[in-house]
């Protein structure tokens, strides 16, 4: 079924929630990316799959556990700083794992939203980098338009690129 659907040029992301044991058979799979359980670091997996592949897939979509959104503030920007810097090594989906539970509060929403905003992954140092953009969320200050966003979209496969809305762009 993966192989027919790539030949649609649509963009294929593999999941299995908890099964972390099977990432390095998943990464064989012909997909533009896996996505990884809340449950496993993102460093994590893509060690293990190229220790046993010799490669990686083409991108890892990583997730924020939901309950962390019902922390209290600054809980959740730690949280999120720490799927980032983990999905660096490659490229990396960052996503709010299986969805978000109802008693999560919107301010820490907003938190996450600015936070990974703000991420540039390719910074010499991201620490400072994810700093300025919490004050830019404070401050309620817009982003720079020509300020790098926080990680480059997995590549388009070539049916893809001849559409505009596809794959992200």
């Amino acid at each position: 079924m993966l192989e027919a659907l790539g030949a649609t040029g649509v963009p294929r992301i593999y999941i299995a929630v908890g099964a972390a044991h099977l990432h390095a058979p998943f990464a064989q799979l012909p997909v533009e990316a896996l996505s990884i359980d809340w449950r496993t670091p993102l460093d994590r997996a893509r060690r293990e799959i190229g220790a046993v592949t010799g490669t990686t897939v083409r991108a890892l979509q990583g997730n924020l556990d939901p309950a962390d959104l019902l922390g209290p503030a600054g809980t959740v920007r730690d949280a999120t700083l720490r799927v980032l810097r983990a999905g660096r090594g490659g490229a990396h989906v960052f996503n709010l794992g299986h969805g978000m539970l109802p008693q999560a509060d919107p301010a820490r929403v907003e938190e996450l939203v600015a936070t990974v905003r703000g991420y540039d992954r390719h910074a010499a140092d991201p620490d400072a980098e994810a700093d300025v953009a919490a004050d830019v969320a404070a401050d309620g200050a817009s982003r720079s338009a020509d300020r790098p966003r926080w990680s480059a979209a997995p590549p388009c496969p070539p049916a893809a690129r001849r559409r505009p809305t596809s794959c992200g762009r």
